[in-house]
């Protein structure tokens, strides 16, 4: 007979089966009793091995034996017997061949050098020796069993012994708005995971700048520097901005660094070998005195860090980029009730000019915009040059009417809070109440006048250690410190919480007014006041003033002049300021 068409599917050999009738046919083709030619036949057949032709022959007689009557099948039935004991033979040889190639498997498997191998890759190997054995198990006969073997021999043969699996992660900052100086001040800007953590197969012997080059590559991110050794510019992902980070972008202490396993190899990528498992992360560093754990000794580029700072890109969220985008989209926009803003803010709108559009409700208007935190009025519009994750903008409608349920129009202090409410130098202290009894401090103080004075840019920071980094007042401490018109409570600090008194409120206005070069000649006495004499020797003159123009009247002949202000009586000291003094100036 001849043998059947082979085929090998993923390493496993199947056969197709002979039909039945041409197999009985070859047998019998001479025979005038098919019950005397399959005894013949049975008793003929002699097995030494397992092969395919001896299977075909086995499957053979039994199929022309299922052919016969059920009298035939009785006639034959002792010498059917004798020929299954004899068939038992071929299952001894077939479990013999399935057994010599497990073995020989097994064997090239257990001679490789594992350490060698990645761990994907050994995995990879070891997949393929048990579905081999499995499939030698199933097989029926020698052939289909050397053509498995030989298939799975030839793909664990084909798994690189030199290939290593390696991590990799890209971790960015956003563009700062000032050079970055955790020596001066506490400033940080926010590191955004680029590339988050994803495994690469390399050849061994593999430099970081291979997974480097193939990440960044992936990604569709482009850099500076890499074939040189060193990288001085990686731009950003296009929907954070895709602006240029580069060596010295956020200050004169940032950069490029990267690490294998947590520690910085302080060799340009292309001479760092990497190893199976290796982790890499390349990241940017803001100010690498204070952020680098291990920063190498050098007196002319000192560490200064005491741990506060360290590793602090690690921070980040280790996702893709555009989902953190989608998080900080609705951050963006800040909108008030009473109206709403367009456009939509989607991916695309970063990094191009965006022009926002303020729309009030029916009866109402725009109250304040402010950019960054800095106010830019009542507009209708506003182009932003550059749209960033970072920035902010927050809108505000108004009737016209105090929404604060503790400030009523029979109050002495309505007209002076509804002013300073319109005007936006004050805020509620919640979105219903204004709390005019309760004291001012002198960060509100100073952020009043600061709002009074268009929120100017300012440059660093006011140098007080209990201002706090990014607070609400932090600006406008350091415009006032900075243009003399507020002084600390000592050289280092500003006490920013403390309650303001009525001559330091009147010392700080003052010297506003000084700054703003109005006209501060008016002066009258204090004797009138049955307590001038508490009055402290730096405040004499600003209360001599602010009582000329009547901007502190006292009360029961008493100036109170240690007395917390309260939050109504400086709107309405502002309010008399801005129509008794700069008014009259301008």
């Amino acid at each position: 007979m001849n043998d059947q068409p082979l085929t090998v599917t993923n390493g496993k050999a199947t056969f197709t089966m002979p039909d039945t009738n041409a197999v009985l046919e070859a047998i019998f083709e001479k025979s005038t009793s098919a019950v005397d030619d399959l005894r013949q036949a049975m008793e003929d057949l002699t097995i030494t091995d397992a092969s395919k032709a001896t299977y075909d022959a086995i499957e053979a007689i039994k199929a022309a034996r299922n052919n016969l009557t059920a009298a035939e099948k009785a006639d034959i039935e002792d010498d059917y017997k004798a020929f299954l004991q004899k068939a038992e033979a071929f299952n001894t040889y077939l479990e013999a061949a399935k057994q010599a190639a497990i073995k020989e498997i097994n064997d090239y498997v257990n001679g490789l050098d594992k350490k060698k191998y990645s761990d994907k890759n050994w995995k990879k190997i070891t997949e393929l020796q048990s579905t081999a054995i499995r499939n030698i198990n199933k097989a029926l006969y020698e052939e289909e069993i050397d053509s498995i073997k030989q298939s799975a021999l030839d793909a664990i043969k084909a798994v690189k012994a030199g290939e290593i699996s390696v991590t990799f992660r890209l971790i960015g900052a956003l563009e700062a708005t000032q050079d970055v100086d955790l020596t001066k001040d506490s400033y940080l800007p926010e590191y955004v995971t680029w590339i988050p953590t994803t495994t690469y197969s390399l050849d061994a012997g593999a430099k970081v700048y291979d997974v480097f080059m193939e990440a960044l590559k992936d990604a569709g991110l482009s850099q500076i520097g890499a074939d040189n050794n060193y990288v001085k510019t990686i731009y950003a992902p296009s929907c954070l901005g895709g602006y240029a980070l580069s060596e010295f972008t956020n200050g004169k202490k940032s950069g490029w660094m990267y690490t294998v396993n947590g520690t910085h190899p302080n060799q340009g990528l292309k001479n760092w070998t990497l190893n199976d498992n290796d982790v890499v992360v390349w990241h940017y560093v803001n100010d690498y005195s204070h952020e680098v754990a291990d920063w190498f000794n050098d007196p002319n580029y000192p560490s200064l860090g005491n741990g506060t700072y360290y590793n602090g890109w690690l921070r980040a969220a280790d996702i893709a980029p555009e989902q953190y985008v989608q998080q900080l989209l609705a951050k963006i926009l800040t909108v008030g009730k009473h109206g709403t803003v367009e456009p939509k803010l989607t991916f695309q709108h970063i990094g191009k000019s965006v022009t926002f559009t303020f729309k009030p409700d029916t009866g109402y208007k725009v109250k304040d915009v402010k950019v960054n935190g800095k106010s830019v009025g009542a507009v209708k519009t506003y182009t932003i040059d550059k749209l960033t994750v970072s920035t902010r903008i927050e809108v505000e409608f108004t009737n016209g009417k105090l929404p604060f349920t503790d400030v009523r129009e029979s109050d002495w202090f309505y007209e002076d809070v509804a002013f300073a409410y319109e005007n936006g130098l004050f805020a509620g202290t919640s979105d219903t109440t204004f709390s005019p009894n309760a004291s001012m401090t002198r960060a509100m103080l100073v952020t009043v006048l600061y709002r009074l004075e268009g929120q100017p840019a300012v440059n660093g920071r006011s140098g007080f250690s209990d201002v706090q980094y990014n607070g609400y007042y932090e600006d406008a401490v350091t415009w006032a410190a900075d243009n003399g018109i507020v002084n600390g409570t000592s050289t280092t600090t500003f006490s920013p919480n403390a309650n303001v008194t009525r001559e330091q409120m009147a010392a700080i206005l003052y010297r506003y007014a000084q700054y703003k070069k109005y006209n501060t000649a008016a002066s009258s006495s204090l004797n009138g006041f049955t307590d001038h004499a508490s009055v402290s020797g730096y405040a004499a003159a600003s209360l001599e003033w602010a009582v000329a123009e009547k901007l502190v009247n006292g009360s029961a002949g008493k100036l109170m002049p240690t007395g917390n202000a309260t939050r109504a009586q400086v709107a309405a000291i502002l309010h008399r300021f801005v129509e008794n003094v700069a008014k009259t100036t301008n």
